[in-house]
């Protein structure tokens, strides 16, 4: 339960663990025990009791003690997905959010009792609540941000950009072409077209949330002729330069874009097509330069 030393202490408080075993011992002890019920329980003997009360301190203790696992498991799955790429481990990540020394009553309130003192079991489960809380944490997305890791999914940040935004940041940030820029913010447009107009009428029918993956059928929308599988590569490729800039900006290390391998095919894929196109236009003007030099 207890960080320190830059290091995760698990500490046993033996008091706790005997009041929880002894006040709801025939809830553990029936077989379908349910975790999400002796939450509620123990929510309610925290926010029943008088503040003061030895049973109100020793649920909140019970409850921060879960928050505080809550809290390493988060740390535990960001490392799993992103620190081989970024170069973080869990360790690295601890310090900054797991800080609670069980305490009874702690000096500065702990990220665990943070947590709890704002949840609402109306909205959502403690385990989701703790889950949202510590990964929008402002010094855990800061030390993220170091590592150049910003948490946006590729299609939230084309979400929110605009064409006039990919204009100035790949000409005056990654210095592309005008022909690069351009196609950019052809690709950003026939994006926004579909997509967007499909997010808005998601969220008037309260099926918000987390911005997914465009399917085949907005791909199809999207750009009617050419490969689906191209295209997405594209937008990623898209969505990866200005999530670079994003870190810039907020004062991170980006990570240069790696596309994966199936991504490098696509991109090759459409390079190639590129190129014989123009070898087309190139072959068909020599010709046509001959044919006019030809007297009659």
């Amino acid at each position: 339960m207890v960080q320190s030393d830059g290091q995760a202490h698990a500490r046993k408080l033996s008091d706790v663990q005997t009041w929880v075993n002894d006040t709801f011992a025939d809830l553990i002890a029936s077989e379908d025990a349910a975790e999400l019920e002796l939450q509620a329980q123990l929510l309610t003997h925290w926010r029943s009791q008088s503040a003061q009360s030895d049973q109100s301190a020793l649920a909140q203790l019970s409850l921060r003690c879960y928050l505080s696992h809550q809290i390493r498991y988060v740390c535990v799955q960001l490392a799993n997905q992103f620190g081989v790429t970024y170069g973080f481990s869990a360790a690295d990540l601890l310090p900054l959010v797991l800080n609670d020394d069980g305490q009874p009553s702690p000096p500065r309130p702990p990220l665990s009792l943070e947590i709890l003192t704002t949840y609402n079991p109306d909205k959502a489960r403690l385990s989701t609540w703790a889950s949202q809380i510590t990964k929008n944490h402002p010094v855990l997305n800061r030390a993220l941000l170091d590592y150049g890791l910003y948490r946006a999914s590729d299609w939230a940040i084309l979400t929110d950009t605009t064409p006039a935004q990919v204009e100035r940041i790949l000409s005056q940030y990654h210095l592309c072409s005008h022909y690069e820029v351009a196609e950019a913010v052809e690709l950003l447009r026939r994006f926004h077209q579909v997509y967007s107009r499909d997010r808005l009428q998601q969220r008037r029918t309260g099926r918000g949330g987390r911005c997914q993956p465009p399917t085949e059928e907005q791909l199809q929308q999207m750009f009617p002729t050419g490969s689906p599988r191209l295209h997405l590569a594209q937008l990623k490729q898209l969505a990866a330069q200005l999530r670079q800039y994003r870190v810039h900006a907020r004062g991170g290390n980006p990570v240069p874009y790696q596309p994966s391998d199936a991504q490098w095919t696509e991109l090759a894929a459409g390079s190639t097509d590129t190129a014989e196109a123009e070898d087309q236009q190139q072959e068909f003007l020599s010709a046509y330069r001959q044919v006019i030099r030809t007297p009659n």
